[in-house]
Protein backbone atom coordinates (compact mmCIF):
# COMPACT_ATOMS: atom_id res chain seq x y z
CA UNK A 1 0.00 0.00 0.00
CA UNK A 2 1.47 3.34 -1.06
CA UNK A 3 0.84 6.73 0.55
CA UNK A 4 -0.97 9.01 -1.85
CA UNK A 5 -0.98 12.36 -0.07
CA UNK A 6 0.92 14.86 -2.20
CA UNK A 7 2.05 16.92 0.79
CA UNK A 8 3.61 13.96 2.53
CA UNK A 9 7.40 14.22 2.16
CA UNK A 10 10.41 12.62 3.79
CA UNK A 11 13.98 13.84 3.82
CA UNK A 12 16.35 10.96 4.41
CA UNK A 13 19.96 11.66 5.29
CA UNK A 14 22.17 8.80 4.09
CA UNK A 15 25.60 8.05 5.45
CA UNK A 16 28.18 5.60 4.16
CA UNK A 17 27.23 2.27 5.83
CA UNK A 18 30.75 1.61 7.14
CA UNK A 19 31.03 5.09 8.63
CA UNK A 20 27.51 4.79 10.05
CA UNK A 21 28.41 1.48 11.73
CA UNK A 22 31.71 2.82 13.07
CA UNK A 23 30.02 5.91 14.48
CA UNK A 24 27.34 3.82 16.15
CA UNK A 25 29.95 1.63 17.83
CA UNK A 26 31.91 4.69 18.99
CA UNK A 27 28.77 6.02 20.66
CA UNK A 28 28.06 2.82 22.58
CA UNK A 29 31.60 2.51 23.95
CA UNK A 30 32.48 6.20 24.45
CA UNK A 31 32.24 6.02 28.25
CA UNK A 32 34.28 2.81 28.48
CA UNK A 33 37.55 4.41 27.29
CA UNK A 34 38.05 1.68 24.68
CA UNK A 35 39.51 1.93 21.19
CA UNK A 36 36.55 1.28 18.84
CA UNK A 37 38.82 -0.38 16.26
CA UNK A 38 39.95 -2.99 18.78
CA UNK A 39 36.44 -3.34 20.18
CA UNK A 40 34.94 -4.00 16.73
CA UNK A 41 37.69 -6.44 15.78
CA UNK A 42 37.17 -8.50 18.93
CA UNK A 43 33.36 -8.24 19.11
CA UNK A 44 32.13 -7.98 15.52
CA UNK A 45 29.90 -11.06 15.69
CA UNK A 46 28.11 -9.70 18.76
CA UNK A 47 27.35 -6.32 17.16
CA UNK A 48 24.30 -7.44 15.16
CA UNK A 49 22.16 -4.56 16.43
CA UNK A 50 24.70 -1.99 15.21
CA UNK A 51 25.17 -3.86 11.93
CA UNK A 52 21.42 -3.97 11.31
CA UNK A 53 21.16 -0.20 11.81
CA UNK A 54 23.70 0.26 9.03
CA UNK A 55 22.02 -1.98 6.45
CA UNK A 56 20.39 0.20 3.84
CA UNK A 57 19.27 -2.84 1.89
CA UNK A 58 16.71 -3.53 4.60
CA UNK A 59 15.66 0.01 5.47
CA UNK A 60 15.44 1.55 2.02
CA UNK A 61 13.59 -1.35 0.43
CA UNK A 62 10.95 -1.14 3.17
CA UNK A 63 10.54 2.61 2.75
CA UNK A 64 10.46 2.54 -1.03
CA UNK A 65 7.77 -0.15 -0.98
CA UNK A 66 5.31 2.17 0.73
CA UNK A 67 6.37 5.71 -0.19
CA UNK A 68 6.57 6.98 -3.79
CA UNK A 69 10.06 8.06 -4.88
CA UNK A 70 8.94 11.61 -5.59
CA UNK A 71 7.99 12.03 -1.93
CA UNK A 72 11.44 11.13 -0.58
CA UNK A 73 14.59 13.18 -0.91
CA UNK A 74 17.82 11.37 -0.18
CA UNK A 75 20.66 13.57 1.01
CA UNK A 76 24.28 12.54 1.33
CA UNK A 77 25.53 13.28 4.86
CA UNK A 78 28.83 14.49 3.41
CA UNK A 79 26.96 17.09 1.35
CA UNK A 80 25.20 18.36 4.44
CA UNK A 81 28.50 18.52 6.32
CA UNK A 82 30.51 20.14 3.51
CA UNK A 83 27.87 22.19 1.66
CA UNK A 84 25.39 23.11 4.37
CA UNK A 85 23.79 26.13 2.75
CA UNK A 86 23.31 24.51 -0.68
CA UNK A 87 22.04 21.28 0.84
CA UNK A 88 19.60 23.10 3.13
CA UNK A 89 18.28 25.01 0.12
CA UNK A 90 17.76 21.73 -1.72
CA UNK A 91 15.84 20.32 1.24
CA UNK A 92 13.63 23.40 1.62
CA UNK A 93 12.88 23.51 -2.11
CA UNK A 94 11.90 19.85 -2.00
CA UNK A 95 9.63 20.33 1.00
CA UNK A 96 7.84 23.40 -0.34
CA UNK A 97 7.93 22.06 -3.92
CA UNK A 98 9.32 25.24 -5.42
CA UNK A 99 12.58 25.20 -7.40
CA UNK A 100 12.52 28.99 -7.67
CA UNK A 101 12.01 29.87 -4.03
CA UNK A 102 14.14 32.95 -3.25
CA UNK A 103 16.57 32.59 -0.36
CA UNK A 104 18.27 35.29 1.63
CA UNK A 105 21.76 34.12 2.49
CA UNK A 106 21.60 36.11 5.73
CA UNK A 107 19.00 33.60 7.01
CA UNK A 108 21.54 30.78 7.03
CA UNK A 109 23.79 30.22 9.99
CA UNK A 110 27.46 30.47 9.15
CA UNK A 111 29.08 27.06 8.71
CA UNK A 112 31.11 25.92 11.66
CA UNK A 113 34.04 23.54 11.41
CA UNK A 114 33.12 19.97 12.33
CA UNK A 115 35.58 18.73 14.89
CA UNK A 116 34.67 15.05 14.65
CA UNK A 117 35.95 12.25 16.79
CA UNK A 118 39.50 11.54 17.85
CA UNK A 119 38.97 7.94 16.76
CA UNK A 120 39.43 7.14 13.08
CA UNK A 121 38.70 3.86 11.36
CA UNK A 122 41.77 1.61 11.17
CA UNK A 123 42.74 0.81 7.55
CA UNK A 124 42.72 -3.01 8.01
CA UNK A 125 39.37 -2.91 9.76
CA UNK A 126 38.08 -0.53 7.09
CA UNK A 127 38.90 -3.09 4.38
CA UNK A 128 37.09 -5.82 6.34
CA UNK A 129 34.02 -3.63 6.89
CA UNK A 130 33.98 -2.39 3.28
CA UNK A 131 33.81 -6.03 2.20
CA UNK A 132 31.11 -6.86 4.72
CA UNK A 133 28.92 -3.91 3.71
CA UNK A 134 29.45 -4.28 -0.08
CA UNK A 135 25.76 -4.69 -0.95
CA UNK A 136 24.69 -1.83 1.28
CA UNK A 137 27.39 0.49 -0.05
CA UNK A 138 26.11 -0.24 -3.55
CA UNK A 139 22.51 0.53 -2.54
CA UNK A 140 23.68 3.67 -0.71
CA UNK A 141 25.50 4.95 -3.80
CA UNK A 142 22.71 4.01 -6.23
CA UNK A 143 20.08 5.66 -4.05
CA UNK A 144 22.05 8.91 -3.88
CA UNK A 145 22.57 8.89 -7.66
CA UNK A 146 18.84 8.49 -8.28
CA UNK A 147 17.88 11.35 -5.95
Amino acid sequence: MKFQKKKFKIVCLLRDPVQRFFSHVKMIIKDKNLDPNIYISKNFESLTHQVNHSLYSKHLSNWLNIIPNNQILFINSNDLRNYKKETCKKIIRFIIDDDNFPFQDSLFIKDEVNVGSEWKLDSKLNIKLQSFFTEDKKIYEETLKSS
